[in-house]
């Protein structure tokens, strides 16, 4: 019998026949046809999109100003539609019941639209009990309150929208959820009510009906949060979808205080897999620092556990989430050291502070904030109770940006953020990737180029001098959600990379990387992962996974 690297090196001569007929072809990478290879460590969350197969699974995103943008687009709203391309969605994101700005914008095919009377400020003490997230530092602002006595006529026509187009499909059984307060009723006091409805959407008739309800939100019980679910028939829907309002236009019952509820959804009770996709932090012209700053500083964990629950909570299976940060670009412009959370410190008393790292805009620094991000997130997942294993990251994809994009000076192409994104943060986010368990990236360098971005219009504003590539425009967001979900779903498909030496491309470089990882022992030559140190099965495993390919790259 032949030594198996007898017949690795059979394999390298094949290979080398072959020339570079799998490199991947000379114009460079596409998000027309998504390159496999640009995600790293996709194994590590491959069990997450199974799972989305067969059961209700969650995701999140946190980033900066490109995960809402232009007040109806983004990368929460594009890769969201990415992935529900490819994958059943099964609800709307977890919102605010009312959102204050930007988050009362249409993303993803729903909104929810605050009324001016349903927006004042509520008392600490309540939001407090709601397991509020801080209505700053970038997480999801709003929520409807109205002070004891204080009333709502019942002509008010705000409330969740959900638009016909939501893939979730509005016409199947639906059920819409909202987590509320129960108030303590003050002698001789009139009791708070709301009136629920599901009806057709403006510019329909606010008198077509699909379902109502009564909710009195005092009197006796316990005080504290409750929850409000109403179920809405299976049927033929308005063509600009539905409304869920907390008045009867067509019975003519308004609402009266005291009443909040801080977070909403719905869902197709008729989907028993799939995904849902949520913000929970959006934080324009900000890093991945003032990311783990607002969960450290800002949130707590009860906010944290409240958070979870209300992200996972219409699930079928153990909570799951994903959580996908992108990003990047603001970072190159901080020197500021970044932040380093290492897992069960715990967060400091106030007037406290965090260690400092290395300066943000360097590889290092990239690394220590994503880090605490994952870190925090991990012991605050953890300590609502969850298993670990069902947390998941992925860092990106970050857009590729042209080389004179904030450069020195005209003409010297050396910008700032096309230099740390494509070297520094794509070599920190690898080693964020082989140091944990559940973590995978995109290399939006090796999915696509400047100059895709620029011929297809998916930038802002593409010219030059000038121009905004920082940002992109509608179709872009979609574009590029579309590819980054594509390439994470072929490569978590395709099992572990035969991308060794991880330029984005299958190489025979790989085979000889490959070769020196398994005679040095190294734990990433374990390509079968099946445990411990690397065996003969490897080599063939590789070597079968290398002729392959991967969806034909």
């Amino acid at each position: 019998m032949q030594h198996p690297v007898t017949h690795l090196a059979a394999a390298c001569s094949l290979a080398l026949a072959a020339g570079s007929a799998c490199a991947g072809g000379a114009d460079g990478p596409s998000a027309q046809d998504p390159n496999p290879y640009a995600v790293h460590r996709a194994e590590s969350v491959a069990p997450f999109f199974a799972a989305a197969r067969s059961r209700r699974v969650d995701m999140a995103i946190i980033g900066d100003s490109n995960t809402r943008s232009a007040g109806f687009s983004g990368h929460e709203d594009g890769m969201a539609r990415g992935f529900a391309a490819r994958l059943e969605c099964y609800g709307t994101r977890v919102e605010p019941m009312g959102g204050w700005g930007s988050w009362g914008t249409i993303i993803f095919h729903s909104a929810s639209y605050p009324a001016q009377y349903l927006n004042q400020y509520a008392p600490a003490h309540i939001t407090a009990a709601l397991g509020d997230l801080p209505l700053a530092g970038g997480f999801p602002s709003g929520y409807s309150y109205l002070s004891p006595g204080m009333t709502v006529p019942w002509t008010n026509n705000s409330g969740q929208y959900l638009y016909a187009s939501h893939p979730m499909d509005i016409s199947g059984p639906l059920r819409w959820h909202f987590t509320y307060y129960h108030w303590p009723a003050a002698a001789g006091a009139d009791l708070g009510f709301v009136s629920p409805t599901v009806r057709d959407q403006w510019p329909g008739s606010a008198y077509v009906l699909y379902a109502s309800a009564s909710l009195t939100t005092s009197g006796p019980g316990v005080p504290g949060p409750r929850e409000f679910a109403l179920n809405v028939p299976s049927g033929e829907r308005g063509e600009h979808g539905l409304v869920f309002c907390l008045t009867d236009f067509p019975g003519q019952r308004g609402a009266r205080g005291p009443f909040i509820s801080r977070w909403t959804r719905s869902e197709n009770i008729a989907k028993t897999r799939g995904f849902a996709y949520s913000p929970l932090l959006y934080q324009g012209g900000r890093t991945a620092r003032d990311a783990a700053i607002s969960l450290l500083d800002l949130a707590r964990q009860t906010d944290m556990t409240e958070w979870f629950r209300q992200a996972t909570r219409l699930q079928n299976g153990p909570p799951m989430l994903l959580v996908q940060i992108i990003h990047g670009g603001n970072d190159a412009n901080w020197p500021t050291p970044a932040v380093v959370y290492e897992r069960g410190m715990g967060r400091p008393a106030p007037g406290g502070g965090w260690p400092a790292g290395e300066p943000t805009n360097t590889a290092a620094g990239m690394r220590q904030n994503f880090q605490s991000i994952i870190n925090i997130m991990r012991d605050d997942w953890v300590g609502a109770g969850h298993d670990e294993s069902n947390l998941f990251f992925v860092l990106g994809g970050y857009h590729p940006q042209p080389p004179y994009w904030n450069e020195t000076a005209p003409g010297a192409g050396d910008g700032w953020q096309w230099r740390l994104v494509q070297h520094d943060a794509a070599q920190a986010w690898r080693e964020i990737c082989e140091a944990n368990a559940n973590v995978a990236m995109i290399d939006g360098y090796k999915l696509s180029t400047h100059e895709e971005f620029t011929l297809n219009a998916w930038y802002t504003d593409p010219s030059y001098p000038g121009g905004d590539q920082a940002h992109l425009s509608v179709e872009g967001y979609r574009a590029w959600g579309g590819a980054c979900a594509e390439a994470l779903l072929r490569a978590c498909d395709c099992g572990p990379s035969v991308d060794f030496d991880a330029d984005g491309r299958r190489t025979v470089a790989d085979i000889f990387d490959f070769l020196a990882a398994w005679f040095s022992g190294e734990a990433r030559a374990d390509f079968d992962r099946s445990g411990g140190a690397p065996t003969p099965s490897d080599i063939f495993a590789f070597l079968n996974a290398w002729f392959s390919g991967c969806a034909g790259h």
